[in-house]
C-alpha cells in the first residue's frame, strides 16, 4: 500500500498539464527516492515505508521530477516572441526553485539536514577580503591615491 500513497502523493505534487511526464518516467523517480530513503534510513533496505515518511519519499521524488521538468523548459527556446521566451523562462525558474523547495523538505521530513543547503556546509567562511598588490595590480597607484 505504500508504494500506492507514494504514487498519489507525487500525481498530487506534480500535476503537469502538458504531460510532460511519462508514467515510466514518475515510476523511475519513485524508484529512486526510495533508494535515497534507503540509504539515509531504513534499517532494512526495501523495507515498507512507514506512514509518517511517505509524503518525504514522494517530496524526493517531486525534487527529482521538477528537475527534470526544469531542465526541459529551461531548453525550450525556439520562440521568436519574447514574451513567450519570458513564459518559458519562468517556468523554468519556477520548476528548479520547487525542486529546491523538495528537496529541503525531504531532509526536514525525514529528520537530516540537507546536504546542499548553506547551513550544511564545512563551517569554514568564504574569503571576504581583496588585496591591492602594488607590483602586480599597474592600478594601485590609482586606488590608493584615490583617483
Amino acid at each position: 500500500m505504500a508504494l500506492a500513497d507514494i504514487q498519489q502523493l507525487l500525481n498530487d505534487l506534480v500535476s503537469d498539464q502538458d504531460d510532460a511526464v511519462a508514467p515510466d518516467v514518475r515510476d523511475r523517480a519513485i524508484a529512486e527516492a526510495l533508494v535515497r530513503y534507503d540509504a539515509d534510513l531504513s534499517p532494512l533496505p526495501g523495507a515498507d515505508v512507514p506512514q509518517a515518511h511517505r509524503l518525504p519519499v514522494a517530496q524526493y521524488a517531486a525534487y527529482l521530477l521538477c528537475q527534470q521538468l526544469a531542465t526541459r523548459y529551461s531548453s525550450d527556446r525556439d520562440s521568436t516572441l519574447a514574451v513567450d521566451a519570458a513564459r518559458v523562462e519562468s517556468r523554468a525558474r519556477a520548476y528548479a526553485l520547487r525542486a529546491k523547495e523538495y528537496r529541503a523538505a525531504y531532509y526536514q521530513g525525514t529528520g537530516q539536514a540537507d546536504p546542499f543547503s548553506a547551513a550544511a556546509g564545512t563551517g569554514l567562511a568564504a574569503a571576504a577580503g581583496v588585496v591591492s598588490w602594488p607590483r602586480r595590480n599597474p592600478r594601485h597607484g590609482l586606488v590608493r591615491r584615490g583617483v
